[in-house]
């Protein structure tokens, strides 16, 4: 097929330019230290964690994005249990729903999301106590189980998190020397999610991303 003599035309030209790419510039062996990498990044603080693998991957090329795709969804899998009811939660889908047959999904797919986002559409834009553990703990679980395509709860999570205005909180905590470190890593890890995930629109992205530096520059006065 057609199909088939593109790929086989295609195959070679991706490897070479994956071979090209990890070979033409790499360091001498005494300025890269692999365990020196993973004890750097195990040390590093939640959002930090986050921004270092995001760099990462977009320093990867596509055969390794799909091979490291492939392998994580893998790895994820020992967690699928855990995680479901949390993430059926987050977007909005009833903890008591069961996988449906293709064939019913199919018919019942429109009508589901009109549901989801109407229910988004009534439901207040509250804005979230970052000064609450629980409350702190629950957004980094919902940005971090948001489905990709979920643009509904995206938009409610961003306006609840405009309404925390976190820079002024966070001002406000440090006045009164009422900031711990561990409040503020969890604050900045819900900006640090929320400025890279997908289902966040570029404009939403780049509001968070710059109230994430702000935080950032809010932390640096505390050490």
């Amino acid at each position: 097929t057609i199909e088939t003599h593109n790929f086989h035309k295609l195959a070679p030209s991706l490897a070479r330019t994956y071979s090209l790419s990890s070979t033409s510039s790499r360091l001498p062996k005494s300025m890269l230290n692999q365990e020196e990498i993973h004890r750097y990044f195990n040390h590093l603080s939640g959002a930090k964690r986050i921004e270092f693998l995001y760099g990462l991957l977009h320093l990867c090329q596509p055969l390794e994005l799909r091979y490291l795709g492939t392998c994580l969804e893998e790895i994820a899998r020992k967690d699928y249990e855990y995680l479901y009811h949390a993430e059926q939660k987050t977007n909005h889908l009833s903890a008591q729903n069961v996988p449906l047959p293709s064939s019913s999904a199919s018919s019942v797919s429109s009508s589901t999301n009109e549901q989801t986002n109407q229910q988004t559409d009534l439901l207040p834009d509250e804005k979230l106590d970052l000064t609450d553990q629980f409350t702190r703990a629950h957004a980094i679980v919902d940005i971090a189980l948001l489905w990709a395509k979920n643009r509904a709860c995206a938009i409610r999570l961003f306006r609840r998190l405009k309404a925390s205005d976190s820079v002024k909180l966070v001002d406000m905590l440090l006045e009164r020397d009422d900031l711990d470190e561990r409040t503020m890593d969890e604050i900045l890890i819900i900006f640090c999610l929320a400025a890279n995930h997908p289902a966040f629109s570029f404009d939403m992205r780049t509001q968070m991303a710059q109230i994430f530096k702000e935080l950032e520059k809010r932390q640096r006065k505390m050490k």
